[in-house]
């Protein structure tokens, strides 16, 4: 099987009238396996005549590939697939920009097709694909375990058409993830493109307020602050010592939505930080939280 640069070297020779070619590892496979072109060293590069144009036809004629056409690598697998039996040679991945999103209740709708609760699962979609939403609101949940989980989570009264967003993205082959600030960026673009509410649903800290506010939210799910108090739930005080350098530089443009001064005021006080995991196993409720 040809490689690309093999193959992209081939259709020029054939649909292009190239007769030169510098000196690569395509050109040199090309030639040191089926004998096409002949190496120039004094123009350090190979050079190609009639008959093997010929050659190169038989070859990609052999491999399934429609020399006539203009072979193109830029599209979809299905694209490559029309002109070339190696569909592999496509250039876009078919997951190149995948998100994760889930939905509690029915209601919404994606590209006219409904969605339904799948409990842990979730649906994975490139973003590209996504023409249509049909929802009120999008919320960006930050941790994995607890986007699984949300089930599980004591929410408060959320409208039916409510989309859930999992803030990082899945692993790649080659180990690239879809990168957090893509993914607000993602969910500001949505807002504007489907005229959605969106909500920010994190960790019960410092930080977690800060990207709540900083992604533009309408509002932030946030645990009872009397629940917490009535189970005395321990918070992290490393997590806080972390964030309240950072945190108290911004103080002013969070607190000014009064809504969340009495958050800020607690875990300040409490001088600790909590997990959306902790909040989770302990079974908190949350309120629906309107930055105003």
């Amino acid at each position: 099987m040809l490689s690309k640069p093999a193959i992209k070297i081939a259709m020029d020779i054939i649909q292009n009238g190239v007769r030169q070619k510098n000196k690569t590892v395509a050109a040199k496979y090309l030639s040191s396996k089926f004998g096409i072109g002949k190496y120039n060293q004094a123009q350090k590069c190979y050079l190609y005549n009639s008959g093997d144009v010929d050659t190169l036809k038989i070859i990609l004629s052999a491999e399934g590939i429609d020399y006539a056409n203009i072979l193109s690598f830029s599209g979809s697998r299905n694209d490559v697939a029309i002109d070339h039996v190696d569909e592999k040679h496509s250039r876009e991945a078919v997951f190149a920009s995948p998100v994760c999103i889930k939905v509690l209740t029915e209601g919404c709708e994606i590209n006219n097709i409904k969605l339904t609760p799948f409990g842990l699962g979730h649906i994975q979609i490139n973003i590209p694909d996504v023409n249509l939403i049909d929802a009120d609101h999008l919320i960006l949940v930050e941790n994995l375990e607890t986007f699984k989980r949300l089930n599980d989570v004591i929410l408060p009264s959320m409208p039916e058409k409510t989309l859930y967003l999992w803030r990082g993205g899945p692993t790649q082959k080659n180990g690239a993830k879809l990168s957090i600030a893509n993914t607000e960026k993602l969910a500001k673009k949505w807002k504007t493109q489907f005229q959605l509410k969106t909500g920010y649903f994190g960790d019960y800290d410092l930080k977690g307020i800060s990207i709540g506010v900083e992604a533009k939210s309408d509002f932030l799910l946030l645990p009872d602050i009397s629940e917490v108090q009535s189970k005395k739930i321990k918070g992290n005080t490393t997590l806080y010592n972390k964030q309240i350098e950072e945190f108290t530089l911004k103080r002013n443009q969070i607190v000014k939505y009064k809504s969340l001064e009495e958050h800020v005021c607690f875990i300040e006080n409490m001088e600790v930080g909590f997990t959306q995991e902790r909040m989770s196993a302990h079974h908190i409720p949350h309120s629906w939280i309107t930055l105003k």
